[in-house]
C-alpha cells in the first residue's frame, strides 16, 4: 500500500498539484510504520529536492521509527539534525527520544 501512496503523490505532481509538507509527512510516517525506514529517508530527500522543508512532525516520525528498532544513535542523529536545520524540537520530540532510551536494557 505504501507504493500506491507514493505513486499517488507522483500522480498529483503530474497533474500540477504540489504535495505539501503534510502530504510528505504522511508518507514518511507510513513508511516508518511499515518498517521501511530507508524509504522514509528517501521521501525526506525528495521533499528537500523539491524545496519543501521537513517539519518537526516529519522528524518525529523518523525518530520514533529508529527508537522502535533500537537504533538510538540514528534517532539521536535525527533529533540533532532537527535542531541543526532550525526546526525546534517540541515536547513530543523529547518524549519520543526519552521513551526510546527508557526501553533499552541497561
Amino acid at each position: 500500500m505504501i507504493c500506491e501512496a507514493i505513486e499517488t503523490v507522483h500522480a498529483m505532481r503530474k497533474q500540477g498539484i504540489e504535495p505539501s509538507v503534510f502530504t510528505y509527512t504522511i508518507l514518511v510516517d507510513a513508511c516508518c510504520k511499515g518498517g521501511m525506514v530507508s524509504k522514509a529517508e528517501d521521501v525526506v530527500d525528495m521533499m528537500r529536492k523539491q524545496g519543501i522543508k521537513p517539519d518537526v512532525v516529519t522528524y518525529i516520525a523518523l525518530i520514533d521509527s529508529y527508537c522502535l528498532h533500537n537504533k538510538m544513535d540514528k534517532a539521536r542523529g535525527v533529533f540533532q539534525l532537527t535542531i541543526k536545520e532550525g526546526c525546534s524540537p517540541n515536547i513530543h520530540s523529547y518524549n519520543v527520544l526519552i521513551n526510546g532510551y527508557a526501553k533499552l536494557k541497561c
